[in-house]
């Protein structure tokens, strides 16, 4: 799979049950750090950081402001992820102050222009969804209109 995306895509590594070093061995070799994100539990991602500081993790939505300042503090992860309905603007703008991506998810009833335009307002950093024509349509739309419905 790595062979396949090098060059063309970046991966998302939704880490399951694997051995963290195994998983990083095979990025490496084909010169892949910069061009993945992990994804999983903080006490899995933090067996990546320790193997390999450089890796780019992605731990679960962590809770409240100062929740999040402390995970960013111990784990030193580069984006947080987490359903746009656990999302608020005073946690978003911890995240982004630690210089820390949020990335949200926007599943079932909230893969609409509404759960878009939630996640255009709280001003993240990238916006998971089923349906990426809707989604890229509404970017553009809103870019042209300089607002955010």
């Amino acid at each position: 799979m790595l062979a396949t995306c090098k060059g063309r895509i970046k991966v998302y590594i939704d880490h399951k049950n694997a051995v963290p070093g195994k998983v990083l061995a095979a990025v490496v070799k084909r010169q892949m750090l910069s061009d993945v994100v992990v994804y999983g539990s903080v006490e899995t991602l933090r067996k990546y950081k320790r193997q390999n500081p450089k890796v780019w993790i992605m731990p679960p939505h962590p809770g409240t402001p100062a929740q999040i300042r402390k995970l960013i503090g111990d784990l030193k992860p580069e984006t947080l992820d987490g359903n746009i309905v656990r999302w608020n603007i005073a946690q978003v703008q911890t995240a982004h102050k630690a210089g820390v991506q949020v990335w949200v998810d926007n599943p079932g009833i909230y893969d609409t222009k509404a759960g878009i335009s939630k996640a255009m307002r709280l001003n993240v950093d990238a916006i998971q969804t089923d349906h990426p024509q809707r989604l890229i349509k509404l970017l553009k739309s809103w870019r042209l209109q300089h607002r955010v419905p």
